[in-house]
């Protein structure tokens, strides 16, 4: 296992959790923003209208407990609202960055599978050349160059669809960070290195849960909500059992959630180890051809096929890599406290 997880660092790519400061700032001047997996956070904090509007929120709460706090008017409810505010905004930013993180690799992975689709379009389009040579000469029938005819047009289009794909994701990314069409947006490829899963296979996952339980981030603002109503003398038993209910199904539901992503994770992880075993071998394989190709063994369409393959082999490879990162991200996340996706605290 030490060896594989060794191996899942080194393997190349197909491309080549803090927290931001608790006051607001402002917007940089018009120049160039380098979007990465090191620097969405300070891109969220420096540009995101949400990630600004949930700071403004907890500001708001910070400043009326110290108002009441100044008055000597603070109850545990007070405290206990402070908390909540606090919670809140910790999921909230947290959520933007996987967010973030999901849209960005997702044009990353999208911008691979371009570049492979351009490639292959460009082999076909030299194999049309040559097609359309030797059907001149009479070496080929007219049936056979118009297969490859057809295939060159496919290839064509398809990469002109994902060109279209790539543009869109990239004003998508754009307009989820809130970056202004007057900078300079420059997105770096991830890079392996960046996505340590060695972990993954130690991951103990009862002893995560209890942690998790505990820092929940939703699970202690209803744990407050129900202390709360069970103090309060004019609750009624019904409300009483409601918070009570709602505290059952948050943990039920975090829970539930926690489960998936560690289930997720080990199934994922080993069906990348088989990939990154898979285009290695691929690797190799291809450096064969190309000698073979050399001493002229196998013909220039099948090694562009084999070559093509490989590319899209690759791709595949980061898209399931970016995938994992995501569940990881996103595990790591939740033993910190931070609630599940799509049930924000």
């Amino acid at each position: 296992m030490k060896r594989f997880a060794v191996f899942l660092v080194a393997l190349a790519t197909c491309a080549a959790a803090s927290f931001p400061a608790a006051a607001a700032q402002q917007a940089p001047q018009p120049g160039a923003v380098t979007v990465s997996l090191g620097t969405m956070e300070t891109v969220l904090s420096d540009y995101s209208l949400d990630a600004k509007a949930a700071l403004n929120t907890l500001d708001q709460a910070r400043s009326g407990y110290r108002d009441k706090k100044e008055w000597g008017e603070i109850t545990q409810a007070d405290r206990d609202t402070l908390s909540a505010a606090e919670l809140t905004y910790r999921d909230t930013f947290r959520h933007l960055v996987l967010s973030a993180k999901r849209q960005y690799l997702t044009y990353c992975a999208d911008s691979s599978l371009l570049s492979a689709d351009e490639a292959a379009a460009q082999n076909a389009r030299a194999q049309l050349e040559t097609d359309a040579a030797m059907l001149r000469q009479g070496y080929l029938s007219q049936n056979a160059y118009n297969e490859s005819l057809e295939n060159s047009q496919k290839l064509d289009a398809a990469a002109r669809a994902q060109d279209t794909k790539v543009t869109q994701g990239r004003k998508t990314l754009r307009t989820l960070l809130n970056i202004p069409a007057n900078v300079d947006m420059q997105i770096l490829q991830p890079a392996d290195s960046e996505m340590n899963f060695s972990g993954i296979p130690a991951l103990k996952y009862g002893e995560d849960l209890i942690e998790m339980k505990r820092a929940n981030d939703s699970i202690r603002i209803d744990s407050m909500n129900y202390a709360t109503v069970r103090k309060e003398i004019a609750s009624s038993d019904e409300q009483i059992e409601n918070a009570q209910i709602k505290l059952t199904q948050t943990e039920q539901t975090q829970t539930t959630a926690f489960r998936s992503l560690y289930d997720t994770l080990q199934n994922s992880y080993r069906t990348y180890g088989q990939e990154l075993e898979q285009v290695a071998r691929r690797e190799r394989e291809a450096e064969a051809q190309e000698r073979q190709l050399a001493l002229g063994y196998i013909s220039r369409r099948q090694y562009d096929d084999a070559v093509s393959a490989l590319r899209n082999l690759r791709c595949q490879r980061e898209a399931d890599r970016n995938a994992l990162y995501l569940s990881l991200l996103q595990y790591q996340d939740m033993k910190a406290g931070i609630s599940a996706a799509g049930s924000q605290a």
